[in-house]
């Protein structure tokens, strides 16, 4: 679902038809939901219909005994947040804007690919949060 989302903030930033939601995606039942009487948007309906609420790994595991690794995960967490602060206005950027902004998530996105990637290999990633994510991201 992550990963279409990204596809469709491209589309609406180049002006071209967004692709078909993944399988299992119902958007009308998203749409009547973000149309509710709790005054939600369908967006906010959309960002919120699958969650994973598991954390990828606790902080403890032995990976973070590593300078590079503890480096490498608090620059991307850094980079993370501050994408999604800017990512807050989103609708009022131009085109370009919006184009750069997708490409600079997609960027953090394979970051956090390959990190949790190698969390994988060790077997060191929460087996809930794998899971989770499997459900999440297409």
């Amino acid at each position: 679902m992550m990963r279409w989302q990204t596809v469709v903030m491209r589309c609406i930033g180049t002006n071209t038809p967004p692709p078909l939601p993944p399988p299992g995606i119902d958007l009308e039942k998203i749409m009547e939901k973000g149309s509710g009487k709790d005054g939600k948007s369908p967006m906010s309906a959309m960002v919120t219909a699958q969650t994973i609420t598991s954390s990828p790994f606790t902080g403890a595991e032995s990976a973070f005994d590593s300078k590079i690794v503890k480096d490498e995960y608090e620059a991307l967490s850094r980079d993370h947040m501050q994408i999604i602060e800017f990512g807050g206005n989103f609708g009022s950027f131009d085109r370009l804007g919006k184009i750069a902004f997708v490409n600079q998530l997609e960027q953090i996105e394979e970051r956090w690919d390959v990190f949790l990637a190698r969390f994988s290999l060790m077997g060191m990633l929460d087996q809930m949060f794998a899971e989770e994510s499997a459900e999440t991201v297409l």
